[in-house]
């Protein structure tokens, strides 16, 4: 009980002093400032913000390269989502790595499902990418402890619905009355008969249709997410939508779409 009771009068003695000091040379003095100072965090070195900050300046560099506008879009996103969460749920403009914990980031799920309103799988993105920020601060040398060890990201696996033969049928025979309308039928056809994710569809030039080994025509590319090359047969409805909009693409992109 002494021991306690010393370590506390200790611990106030030296805020104390912190906060003296830092009146002495400081024209603002707040209890978070002094409470960085006790704890040996320099102002805007080893917080969460100051670190994600730099992080989101790496992968912009990385647009267009190694990585997607969504993505780094998304990095935007849970900096945003943690700077409210800090200031509403903590009191805090920012906070040191090293006390990030369990228990935060327990505390920070709960906040984008209860308070933003997010749905499991898309608050488990956010944590995944909240998650990658912390490793990065292990790599960096900031922090040993993973906040992370422990704590297990939620996520329900989608219900994929699918369209039947039939039901595919009869949406490529639909007459559209909107031209829009058309096109976006045709793309999605287009997908359905390449097996290709919308995006790799948007980036497909004429370079891409290329005659392959066996003399017919192939659609070769690369994923826009993995950048890993694919070769896929060009059947006979997907090369009728090309013909479609033969003479229509723009700079030898197929954008028509």
């Amino acid at each position: 009980m002494f021991g306690q009771v010393w370590l506390m009068d200790n611990t106030k003695s030296a805020i104390i002093k912190v906060y003296r000091e830092m009146q002495e040379r400081e024209n603002s003095v707040t209890a978070e400032k002094v409470k960085n100072v006790f704890l040996g965090i320099d102002a805007g070195k080893n917080t969460l913000l100051s670190l994600f900050d730099e992080v989101k300046r790496e992968k912009q560099s990385l647009i267009g390269k190694t990585l997607s506008r969504k993505t780094y879009d998304r990095y935007c996103t849970v900096r945003k989502h943690l700077a409210e969460f800090l200031e509403k749920d903590c009191n805090l403009s920012d906070i040191a790595i090293k006390e990030i914990d369990y228990r935060f980031i327990s505390n920070f799920e709960r906040f984008m499902l209860a308070t933003r309103g997010c749905n499991e799988n898309s608050t488990a993105r956010y944590i995944h990418t909240f998650k990658y920020v912390i490793n990065t601060a292990i790599k960096y040398g900031l922090i040993y402890k993973n906040p992370f060890a422990e704590f297990q990201i939620k996520g329900k696996k989608p219900d994929r619905g699918y369209l039947t033969q039939e039901e595919v049928e009869i949406l490529m025979q639909h007459k559209f009355k909107s031209k829009r309308l058309e096109r976006v039928r045709d793309v999605f056809v287009f997908c359905c008969f390449t097996g290709l994710s919308y995006i790799d569809v948007k980036n497909l030039s004429e370079d891409n249709i290329c005659t392959f080994f066996d003399g017919k025509l192939w659609i070769i590319s690369k994923r826009g997410k993995t950048d890993i090359t694919f070769q896929v047969p060009l059947l006979e409805i997907p090369q009728k939508i090309l013909e479609k909009y033969e003479g229509k693409s723009r700079n030898g992109n197929l954008r028509c779409f």
